[in-house]
């Protein structure tokens, strides 16, 4: 993996899996989004890039198969999954930050 911090108004970093050829993209606004099939020709027009933004959103955002996270989404995954943990009863799960929605699965039963 090549990880680069860019120059750019858009984006604060990129991570180039070379063996797998996915481009994964880290926004200022705290969201990423990983695109498959990226040639490490494109990685590095892209951080080579006057316009690292600019390259980004022409040739790669239009074109190419993306797969977009926001912060929120992880925490909701972990939290649906504590809940059907409990449903099924399971007697615990692990984190913290799930345990209080488990409690709250469990009484509802």
């Amino acid at each position: 993996m090549e990880c680069v911090i860019v120059k750019s108004k858009l984006i604060a970093s990129v991570a180039y899996y070379r063996d797998t050829q996915k481009l994964r993209v880290w926004f200022h606004n705290g969201r990423s989004t990983t695109h498959e099939n990226i040639t490490s020709e494109v990685f590095q027009n892209l951080v080579s890039a006057e316009s690292p933004g600019f390259y980004y959103q022409y040739y790669i955002a239009t074109r190419r198969k993306s797969r977009a996270t926001r912060p929120g989404n992880v925490r909701k995954l972990a939290a649906a999954i504590a809940v059907a943990v409990a449903m099924l009863g399971a007697s615990s799960f692990s984190t913290d930050h799930t345990q209080k929605h488990v409690q709250v699965a469990a009484s509802r039963k």
